[in-house]
């Protein structure tokens, strides 16, 4: 792959994050890319974080139980309901959740084979 250009830096949270200028993908992959980094921001306010920025999901990390808890999301939001309930509008939210949950499982994979790698 070549390496990327960046752009700019966005701000998600109290960090930023550098965004690569994207190349002109064939499936609109870039306009869906930036949909799903708009979503997954937006689960940094509202009722997805409590006092000291901690979110229902540090805690089921510290817990272990993360690996478990994100595969239980992706089978409930992917499975038979996917596309029945609700209207297309509630069916691209079940979406973006699916690929969040698996977002964070990758996450929790690296966590888990990188501590592998340095042992």
């Amino acid at each position: 792959m070549d390496s990327l250009d960046f752009k700019e830096k966005v701000e998600i949270g109290s960090l930023l994050y550098p965004q690569p200028k994207l190349p002109a993908y064939k499936y609109d992959e870039g306009r869906l890319l930036q949909e799903f980094n708009d979503y997954i921001s937006s689960t940094y306010k509202g009722h997805y974080v409590g006092e000291n920025n901690i979110q229902s999901l540090d805690l089921i990390f510290a817990a272990q139980a993360g690996w478990g808890f994100c595969q239980g999301n992706v089978l409930k939001y992917g499975g038979p309901r996917l596309g029945v309930k609700g209207d297309g509008k509630e069916t691209r939210g079940d979406i973006l959740k699916i690929m969040h949950y698996a977002m964070l499982m990758l996450y929790l994979h690296d966590k888990k084979n990188k501590k592998k790698e340095t042992k």
